[in-house]
Parts: structure tokens; C-alpha cells; sequence
């Protein structure tokens, strides 16, 4: 068969070409949270539950790359309030940084603090780790446990008394280069994005358009949420979304690689609030707020 040269297809069969190779890489997306869904351990919840989601913690081993470093008093204040207050704790994927930090004992080690309140939760039945793209080590294809806690690839709350569905994942399966191209993607963090974390220009690449309301990622999410009821509840971009009554219920738990500052989901009561914890640089004072008014989950039923 001879040899087409692309550039010399009229301009209209080369985009027909490139929207097909879209359509099948939405396919595959699509098929994947689908299968993730259907096969999610359920867990019941009502409106007596207390639930708090944090997610993209990359705790790592405490070098001058380990962004959350910085955040661990932060973080240890606000999962001890949540301990004490009877929360269930989810973290939604993200919690390790694995591609830079090939042991996670390195990093259990570097945080123990972290993980000495992690295992309080798990013994009390109230833990639940989600996988991320960063939570699993260049020689796993997976990970299902993280020191002795299990971690899964996503989990369905279901509402006791209206049957109300939230899907809980990461969100890296709408993410071409961090799900499918993921080896490629882990080598360049470890050998390359590591040193360049060290410019001072360390934000150069981004998944979300300045100025757009979504980005891609997002959008593919909320694609495959048209076909489907739950609402959907993750984290991987490191921006916190907080879906409004009348919109797609896409929530968004946000980050903790912005020093001082983090963002959270809690659920109480029947209702879902977006909420802040921010320590202060000079007196180290830990407050929690309110980023968003409670706002029922019926209403995104």
C-alpha cells in the first residue's frame, strides 16, 4: 500500500482523522470509569454519617522536594479534629508520592505522625484510601495496600433511606498521560520533573486552560456523568470544584501542596460543604473555614 503524507489530505479528512483518535480515547475513558463503577465496593451512609475527602497530599520523604513537607502540622491538626469529632476519613487518591519515592517506606518513615493517625481511623472502621496515579511505585502495575491499609480503586456511597449514589475516585482515568501513558509519564517526574521542582519556576506545566471554567480533564469526567446518576466526588487536578444545585454534581476535593492552605469535602448531616484549613505563617494558629455554604445532597439527586 503506498504512502499517504498526511499533509497532503485536504484539510477537513486530517481533522476527521484526529477527531476519531478523540473519540476513541473518550471510548476508552468511558469503558474504564464504567467498569470502575460497576465493580466499586458500595458502603451505606445516612444523614447521621460524618464524612471528610482530602486528596493529592504527595506526602514524600521530607527533601526539598517533598512539597507537603511544609503542611504536616497543618494535616496532623486537622485529621486529629476529625478523629476526635467521629468523622470517616477518605482520601481520595494521591495521598504518597511514589513516583519520586520508589519505597513507600521512605515515606511512612519520613511521616509517621501521618500514618500513626491513619491507622487510629483504620482501627476504628473508618478509613478509606483511594488509588491515585502517584500512590502506586515504578515496580507495581498497582498497589492494594498501603502499610497494612487497603487501598482501593474507588469506592460508592450509597444513601440508606434515598438510595442517593456519590462515586468516589481519583480522577487520573480521564488522564491520557497519567493513566495510559502512566510509566512514561512516573519516569519523567523521578529523573526530570524532580529537578526542575527545584527552578524557581516550578508551575509550567498545567492540566487546567487559564481562564476556562473546566479543563480537559474535568470535562471528560463530567462526559461520562451524562450517562450515568451518581454524583462524583475526586481530586487529581488540585483544583477544588464545588458543584451547584441545578449543575452536574462534580465535587472536587482540591490539594495540599499550597503551603499553609488546604481544601476539603465534608459531609454531615445530609449535607456537602467545601471548607479551608489554613495555618498561620507567624503563629502557627490552625483555623477551619467554610469556602462554601452547606448545600443538601438532595438536591443533586
Amino acid at each position: 500500500m503506498a504512502h499517504v503524507d498526511q499533509r497532503e489530505l485536504p484539510v477537513d479528512l486530517r481533522i476527521k482523522g484526529f477527531s476519531n483518535i478523540v473519540d476513541v480515547f473518550k471510548g476508552v475513558i468511558h469503558r474504564h470509569l464504567s467498569s470502575l463503577y460497576d465493580s466499586a465496593q458500595e458502603i451505606l451512609f445516612d444523614d447521621t454519617s460524618r464524612m471528610v475527602f482530602f486528596s493529592d497530599c504527595h506526602r514524600g520523604d521530607r527533601s526539598r522536594n517533598d512539597a507537603f513537607a511544609v503542611n504536616e502540622p497543618l494535616f496532623v491538626q486537622a485529621l486529629t479534629h476529625y478523629l476526635n469529632l467521629g468523622f470517616t476519613y477518605f482520601e481520595v487518591g494521591d495521598g504518597d508520592e511514589l513516583w519520586q519515592n520508589p519505597h513507600l517506606s521512605e515515606v511512612v518513615r519520613s511521616h509517621k505522625p501521618i500514618f500513626n493517625l491513619l491507622h487510629r481511623f483504620d482501627a476504628r472502621s473508618r478509613l478509606h484510601l483511594i488509588l491515585g496515579n502517584h500512590d502506586v511505585a515504578a515496580n507495581k502495575q498497582t498497589n492494594t495496600d498501603k502499610d497494612g491499609m487497603a487501598v482501593k480503586d474507588g469506592l460508592v456511597l450509597r444513601h440508606r433511606r434515598t438510595n442517593q449514589k456519590l462515586f468516589v475516585l481519583h480522577g487520573h482515568q480521564a488522564d491520557f498521560k497519567s493513566d495510559v501513558l502512566s510509566p512514561v509519564s512516573r519516569a519523567f517526574v523521578r529523573h526530570v520533573w524532580r529537578r526542575v521542582q527545584q527552578w524557581p519556576v516550578t508551575r509550567w506545566v498545567q492540566d487546567v486552560i487559564p481562564g476556562a471554567e473546566f479543563g480537559g480533564i474535568e470535562r471528560r469526567l463530567m462526559a461520562w456523568m451524562r450517562t450515568h446518576d451518581p454524583a462524583l466526588i475526586c481530586g487529581h487536578t488540585h483544583r477544588s470544584v464545588m458543584a451547584k444545585p441545578g449543575e452536574l454534581p462534580y465535587f472536587n476535593t482540591g490539594s495540599w501542596l499550597e503551603p499553609g492552605v488546604a481544601t476539603g469535602l465534608e459531609i454531615q448531616e445530609g449535607m456537602i460543604q467545601l471548607v479551608r484549613w489554613v495555618a498561620n505563617p507567624i503563629t502557627h494558629e490552625v483555623r477551619r473555614e467554610l469556602v462554601t455554604t452547606p448545600r443538601r445532597l438532595q438536591l443533586f439527586a
